[in-house]
């Protein structure tokens, strides 16, 4: 009994440690201006590491990995002298962390979560701001992975288009599963130097996004001369490929003052998005009608959109993010309004580009304005790593509730690195020039390694949006079937769900083009008819949506 409880005792000892343990900073390997301190009191272990006072400071700590998998880590720290950002790099995997002074004790910070393979690895943290201490770092052991998401199963639009629920849907599904590839151009398909011909040429495949700009689409000049006169063109041939589109919007100074976006170039100010009566106001209104005349050219030719306004607004560097977070939020919240509710388009997916720091939050315009979280990476030349640092901490900030993205970036993450480490882009944008072109970033044998690896969809891989049939309606509520028959007879749509609750459903009826022609709401007792005489021959779309179900169907006149 004795030698069982001693075995029961170690076993118990080496499972709280592969669980969670902690290795002190004074374990480590120090660079010569670095030192051992014990002055300020709350510290762990016999001291913690200090004068951090020169970027070439650097701290190396081995640590011995007992299980093989995803771990939290944590950093042990003071900043007393201020809030503070360091560098961090696990296992080769780096990241900025940000620090924060608090109360000036001791504190911990989680770096992020890392699948670690069991053995020696290094910790090494290097100064990004100076004068900080650190005392050790943690690791927790964890399930990891792409568990933790929730993701809703119809975007904020409740009134989206078939297809462009199709293409949320299609999003939806392979979140976790595969990374869709893209490109970003300000050229014409036409033009030989395009991006997506530079691709074909060299790899002899294409990405499944094409990535536009409404650059020059509003502004002091426009349209007398654009990068991309044949954007709205370029974007309905994409579509009929199978193809997807995003498109964002460097928006021009609004009162023409100036052509210009960057903060540093222009006076415009944002606030006055709170004056209706303002000229800046009614110059904001302006533009965002303006932009709205192409989405609804595309609307009407049936494209669905990623759209990715009032990107990377917390930087600053941007007028639409040059006051603050409040402002910014009401523009948003008004670019919404007035493209869905206003001018009723409902081809549009809602992408934020969002920051994985403390400022992600209270930038964010809220879960009912925003359908996709992206992150604008551009980790230098030739890093190649997955990104998972960044990946992670959003799917912290947001609880998962968000599919998260790669909106733009240089170098691409490796697929198989992004499987590994369970960094799971929704896609990746590389920016247009020497992003896509150069070397430096991608060269012609990384977009081969990219472009052919099976975790990749490439547009060749990509399937009939119109008629995608998703995966992800499976997941009903309360189990009615999943089956929704359609028939043509006596001048009247039937529909008919077998298994169908005492419920309400929304019933739709849309053209190919998108446009609504029918719509009830009421209590579906398994039959339902639709009129259809006064309809032009041609191809419909019926759509059910209630009770954690949803399915669209093609039916001919």
């Amino acid at each position: 009994m004795k030698y069982l409880l001693s075995i029961l005792f170690l076993l118990y000892t080496l499972l709280a440690f592969t669980q969670d343990f902690k290795v002190e900073a004074e374990s480590g390997i120090w660079s010569s201006g670095l030192r051992i301190a014990t002055s300020k009191s709350g510290y762990s272990g016999t001291g913690y590491i200090t004068q951090f006072t020169n970027t070439a400071d650097k701290l190396t700590i081995p640590v011995n990995i007992p299980i093989e998998g995803f771990y939290d880590i944590y950093i042990g720290y003071s900043a007393d002298s201020g809030d503070k950002v360091i560098n961090v790099e696990v296992n080769g995997i780096k990241s900025a962390l940000q620090i924060l002074r608090k109360g000036g004790g001791f504190y911990e910070e989680k770096f992020g979560t890392l699948n670690l393979p069991k053995g020696m690895i290094e910790v090494i943290i290097t100064p990004n701001w100076t004068w900080f201490h650190i005392d050790y770092v943690r690791f927790v052991k964890t399930e990891g992975g792409t568990q933790g998401f929730n993701i809703p199963l119809k975007p904020v639009n409740p009134n989206v288009t078939p297809v462009t629920q199709n293409l949320y849907s299609f999003l939806r599904d392979n979140f976790g599963k595969k990374t869709i590839s893209g490109v970003m151009t300000l050229k014409p398909l036409s033009n030989s130097t395009n991006e997506i011909t530079w691709l074909k040429a060299n790899i002899g495949k294409e990405p499944a996004i094409l990535g536009l700009d409404f650059m020059d689409h509003t502004g002091s000049n426009p349209p007398s001369w654009q990068n991309n006169p044949d954007l709205v063109k370029d974007a309905k041939t994409w579509s009929k490929r199978n193809g997807i589109v995003t498109i964002c919007w460097h928006w021009r100074d609004p009162s023409h003052k100036t052509n210009a976006f960057y903060t540093k170039d222009t006076q415009f100010d944002i606030t006055r998005i709170n004056d209706p009566e303002s000229s800046d106001y009614k110059a904001m209104i302006r533009d965002i009608d303006i932009v709205s005349t192409y989405l609804k050219e595309l609307q009407a030719a049936n494209v669905p959109v990623l759209w990715r306004p009032l990107h990377e607004a917390s930087g600053g560097w941007f007028w639409w993010g040059a006051k603050g977070a409040a402002p910014c939020i009401t523009l948003w919240r008004l670019v919404y309004d007035r493209l869905t509710n206003h001018h009723g388009l409902n081809n549009l997916i809602w992408v934020w580009t969002t920051t994985d720091d403390s400022q992600a939050l209270p930038w964010y315009p809220g879960d009912e304005y925003v359908d996709i979280l992206g992150m604008d990476i551009y980790p230098g030349e030739r890093e190649h790593g997955s990104q998972v640092i960044a990946f992670n901490k959003v799917k912290e900030i947001f609880g998962g509730r968000r599919i998260i993205t790669l909106s733009e970036n240089g170098s691409i993450p490796y697929p198989e690195n992004m499987q590994k480490d369970g960094a799971f882009w929704s896609w990746f944008m590389p920016w247009y020039g020497t992003h896509t072109k150069d070397p430096k970033h991608n060269s012609v044998d990384d977009w081969k390694r990219i472009l052919g690896n099976d975790f990749v969809i490439t547009l060749d891989k990509m399937p009939d949006l119109s008629i995608y049939t998703s995966s992800s309606f499976t997941e009903t509520r309360k189990g009615p079937s999943t089956e929704l028959i359609v028939f043509r007879k006596d001048d009247h749509f039937h529909l008919y769900l077998p298994s169908a609750e005492m419920d309400e459903y929304a019933v739709r009826l849309y053209n190919l083009k998108g446009d609504s022609l029918y719509e009830s709401q009421k209590t579906f007792q398994g039959l339902h008819t639709i009129p259809a005489q006064k309809l032009p021959k041609g191809i419909y779309v019926v759509q059910v949506i209630g009770n954690g179900f949803s399915n669209s169907i093609k039916v001919a006149n």
